[in-house]
């Protein structure tokens, strides 16, 4: 049975108090999702670690978006619809790819006639061939909707959910993806990263990132796989604690908290230090300024995705 009684047969309220009624059950409505979301949380997390990064993409088409949300569907345990979006998308990439590499006319083939064509002229492999054949054949038995594909139970589906998305995701990782660049060239790419993520996070269309704190984590990711950095605490550090002696290269007291930017003498690297009532005034006791060399020890409590926080002074004086 499909129960589909979502809302209250609200014609029968008067006019002048029916939006009340609709705001109460949104409420209430909300506080199911609350619940739903906290008991599939953890089933939700464990699907999001079985699929595959592809890193990032410098130059998209729309074939991403569905991508995207294909990603989000196999999250959330929507095994069908992510099959259905997946074989979607993996159509719409092969016309992609069909149109850069000069290949106009197969854009109106069928899929099957189009990924054919392309190995055939020697323009995909025939290990990508055989992994867009899957992904069409899953894909096809999906859409119609045949009698083996409704006999599937609910883990038949999911293995066949992650399959195709993890392929096709190795596919336009292989064919289109960003290869391991240089020291100089990985920055480069980091901060593209870093401004995209930034505009992203403002965007009123959803992308790839979904708030400020899943900004930090992917940049946290992206520094380690393109830079190469651990920027990553071990799980168990609660709080760091870093001792040396530092260069002044700005001091804000006009902001909200104030704070003093430092070089590390050690390794050149920024580090900002929020200011409170105590350190301004030993600031204006040791007369620090701009440019001056201190000596310093910080502490940093570490946060859920094991970088530094806020970083406050546990000693300070200028040298």
């Amino acid at each position: 049975m499909y129960i589909d009684f979502n809302k209250y047969e609200y014609s029968s309220i008067e006019e002048y108090q029916r939006n009340l009624y609709i705001e109460r059950d949104k409420e209430a409505y909300r506080e199911i999702l609350r619940e739903w979301f906290d008991n599939n949380v953890d089933e939700i997390l464990e699907r999001k670690w079985l699929i595959e990064d592809i890193s990032y993409l410098a130059s998209v088409s729309d074939f991403i978006r569905l991508l995207k949300e294909a990603e989000n569907l196999f999250e959330f345990g929507f095994y069908t619809g992510c099959i259905a979006l997946t074989g979607i998308s993996a159509e719409d990439f092969t016309k992609f790819l069909a149109s850069k590499l000069g290949r106009e006319k197969l854009v109106t083939k069928t899929q099957h006639q189009r990924i054919s064509s392309l190995r055939d002229d020697g323009l995909i492999g025939d290990a990508i061939h055989s992994s867009l054949d899957i992904i069409r054949k899953i894909r096809n038995d999906c859409l119609h909707y045949n009698q083996d594909f409704k006999q599937k139970d609910n883990n038949e589906l999911k293995s066949d959910a992650i399959k195709v998305l993890n392929k096709f995701k190795e596919i336009v990782r292989e064919l289109i993806g960003e290869t391991q660049p240089t020291s100089g060239i990985a920055l480069d790419r980091f901060i593209k990263v870093v401004v995209e993520a930034s505009e992203q996070s403002i965007s009123e269309s959803y992308e790839s990132v979904k708030n400020s704190e899943d900004i930090n984590l992917k940049l946290r990711n992206a520094s380690s796989v393109l830079l190469g950095m651990p920027t990553a605490f071990h799980p168990n550090t609660e709080i760091v604690v870093f001792s040396g002696f530092y260069t002044v290269l700005e001091i804000d007291l006009d902001i909200e908290p104030p704070e003093i930017t430092l070089e590390d003498a050690s390794n050149s690297l920024p580090v900002i230090v929020d200011l409170e009532e105590d350190d301004k005034r030993l600031l204006e006791k040791e007369n620090i300024r701009e440019g001056d060399i201190v000596q310093a020890r910080i502490r940093s409590e570490v946060s859920r995705l094991g970088q530094t926080a806020a970083w406050k002074f546990l000693s300070l004086r200028k040298m």
